[in-house]
């Protein structure tokens, strides 16, 4: 890089005198300079730069006056994380005190293309003219520091001029144009390709102007399917009271185009007029909803029918009676908000019969009176919800719907500070007529007495649930539940403890189970009349085995009949197959973290057995597994696991012939 300057200026007066300077940066490397590095991750390409001229320094303003400025500006090869933007080049000739320049660019896909004058005295007027075309969101979007998901299926594009003339020094005095010939809107997507018919486009063009320190919108008319809105008014530059008038209608469901997985439909009315300043606008308008309806994935419910008005009156808008049919129910929402510097809202929802999905698989019918009110630093839910019904389809148990209401402890990401800084305060409760609809319960009766706490980022549970009589039906057999509680203590976390008794016969034995404890450590008790063995409990569980300790009953059993080598393989697979959908509810109910019902031969025969396979993550480093082959009692095999570093373990064995070893294993990684 080569600079030089000189200045000529009286003796011992340096206010006022001649500046020459001349400037070559030679082929800037832009990857390399850090600021811009740090700015636009990814940039790449070259600059070119060169500026020589003379100014004049005053005491009188301008301080600075320039009278002569030659030079230009070009890029090469600019790129953004690999993608080609395209190159830029602006010169500047100074003649008879005018100075002439010209701005070509193909940046972002765009076609830019400008002119104009400048002339080298007081106010530095100036004549410009400007042409774009194919201007693109997307192209734009990474230049203007957007992330990449941020604005994905969403599309704009558009072509038009703008003029600017008058003293670039007072801009009161100037005086300009624009002109946007065609604007459209489109919208695709993740991963598709924006629809090749706009959503949105320009009726007419788009015309402003400014004047003397005020924009004056003349036309802006948008049209779509069902949607046409208009704009027209008045902006000082300056601060004063703008005036503006909206109008239109937009059909929402134009919000399909752009998320594939939201079910949208209805209209959105507004007549506003906007006063004060940009700062501080005055909104008076009244935005009127028409049987719209939305829904997404995502949301527990969504709305239908939705119709009401929303007034808005200078800062505050007031809902007037908005009501929507929501999940088979009816909901009504009122309430205000204020915009004074800061957002304060008061919002009051009451829903009767409303059916929401709170986890996959488990339903709710429930109705509510729950009031939203604070600021966005600063709010707080409070309110009764009563539950009139609960569902869980036939794949879910109760012990999975717990589980997934209670996450692992671990350390998230931030929240939102909105979410973070809403106090929760709501009482759940269970009408005198609640019931619960699964193939997995009959007539089971439920009384809950709950209080959510905490923050919306961070919500707990105080309270208990009930569990006063009914029928839980587990792996083909039907639990007369005794009495039951789920309790919950924790008010910073959903924690619920369990404490269950149920009894179930089959096969003639009388077996009692009791589970205790929190969802990660739950503790199991079992006693059975006749007395059986742990392994016979399981067996006779799990697969319906006979058991093989009690000589009476296995006197007052039926004789199977005998099954040919390849029935016997047949019933072994069938087996597996069979057990394998009740894993997820065994860990659940007796806190085992798998089961396994392998078909397998053993050494010297031909004939293939079932083999149970019991596994219990006792902590996070101890595994504790079972196994034993159902067609031979001796046949077990008990294994502990215990690693004590990601190098060192230890595996405590007795096999099937009642051998016991240990062994240790250390691991080496060669590289």
């Amino acid at each position: 890089m080569y600079l030089s300057a000189r200045y000529d200026h009286p003796a011992g007066n340096l206010e006022s005198g001649n500046l020459q300077f001349r400037l070559d940066a030679g082929v800037i490397d832009l990857a390399r300079v850090k600021t811009l590095a740090a700015e636009r991750p990814g940039l790449s390409g070259t600059l070119k730069a060169t500026a020589s001229g003379e100014a004049q320094v005053r005491a009188a303003e301008p301080r600075i006056l320039l009278q002569n400025i030659n030079g230009g500006v070009q890029t090469t090869g600019l790129t953004l994380n690999g993608k080609s933007l395209g190159d830029l080049a602006l010169e500047a000739n100074t003649t008879g005190g005018r100075t002439d320049f010209t701005l070509t660019s193909s940046i972002a896909g765009a076609s830019v293309e400008g002119r104009g004058s400048v002339q080298l005295a007081n106010d530095y007027p100036t004549d410009a003219q400007v042409t774009f075309k194919n201007v693109t969101w997307a192209g734009l979007r990474p230049l203007l520091g957007f992330p990449a998901e941020e604005g994905r299926g969403f599309e704009a594009v558009g072509d038009g001029q703008a003029s600017l003339r008058g003293p670039l020094t007072n801009p009161q005095q100037l005086r300009g144009s624009v002109q946007v010939t065609r604007l459209e809107v489109s919208g695709a997507p993740p991963g598709f390709r924006p629809a090749k018919t706009a959503l949105l486009h320009n009726q007419g063009s788009i015309a402003a102007t400014l004047d003397r320190g005020t924009l004056t919108i003349q036309t802006a008319h948008l049209t779509g399917s069902q949607t046409d809105f208009q704009v027209t008014g008045v902006v000082p530059l300056s601060g004063d009271a703008m005036d503006l008038a909206l109008k239109g209608n937009v059909n929402l469901a134009i919000l399909q185009q752009f998320d594939q997985s939201i079910t949208s439909s209805g209209d959105i009315v507004l007549s506003a007029s906007v006063r004060g300043s940009v700062a501080k606008p005055q909104l008076s308008s009244q935005l009127e909803v028409r049987n719209a309806s939305f829904d997404h994935p995502e949301l527990p419910t969504g709305l239908w029918r939705a119709n009401g008005v929303i007034a808005l009156s200078g800062d505050s808008a007031v809902i007037r009676n908005l009501t929507a049919e929501a999940g088979g129910g009816q909901v009504v929402v009122t309430g205000s908000a204020m915009l004074n510097g800061t957002l304060r809202f008061a919002l009051q929802a009451k829903a009767s019969q409303m059916r929401m999905m709170i986890q996959q698989g488990v339903g709710v019918v429930a109705s509510g009176n729950v009031t939203l009110s604070g600021t966005t630093e600063n709010s707080s839910v409070s309110g009764i919800v009563t539950v009139d019904q609960i569902s869980y389809n036939s794949r879910t148990d109760l012990g999975s719907i717990l589980s997934l209401a209670a996450p692992p402890v671990q350390t998230p990401s931030r929240p939102s500070p909105l979410l973070e800084n809403m106090r929760l305060d709501i009482r759940v409760r269970s009408s005198n007529a609640l019931g619960l609809r699964s193939a997995l319960a009959q007539k089971l009766q439920l009384t809950a007495d709950l209080r959510v706490r905490g923050s919306a980022a961070y919500p707990g549970v105080l309270g208990r649930v009930l569990i006063t009589e009914g029928k839980l039906v587990f792996f083909g057999s039907t639990y007369t539940v005794n009495n039951g509680t789920i309790a919950f203590y924790n008010p910073v976390r959903v924690e619920p403890i369990v404490d269950l008794s149920l009894e179930t016969q089959t096969q003639g034995v009388d077996v009692v189970l009791k589970v205790i404890g929190p969802l990660d450590n739950m503790k199991l008790s079992y006693t059975s009349d006749p007395p059986l063995q742990f392994q016979e409990i399981v067996n006779l569980l799990a697969t319906g085995t006979t058991p093989t300790s009690d000589p009476t009953l296995l006197a007052n059993q039926p004789a199977l009949p005998a099954q040919s080598f390849q029935q016997m393989g047949e019933s072994a697979i069938v087996s597996r197959a069979l057990a394998d959908p009740v894993t997820n509810q065994l860990q659940r109910v007796f806190g085992v973290t798998q089961l396994k019902i392998n078909p397998a031969f053993t050494s010297g025969s031909q004939l293939p057995e079932a083999q149970l396979s019991l596994q219990q993550q006792i902590s996070s480093n101890v595994m504790f597994t079972y196994v034993t082959g159902l067609n031979t009692a001796n046949a077990q095999t008990i294994q502990v696991c215990w690693t004590f570093t990601p190098q060192w373990s230890a595996e405590a064995l007795r096999d099937y012939n009642g051998i016991f070893s240990v062994t240790l294993t250390y691991k080496k990684q060669f590289r």
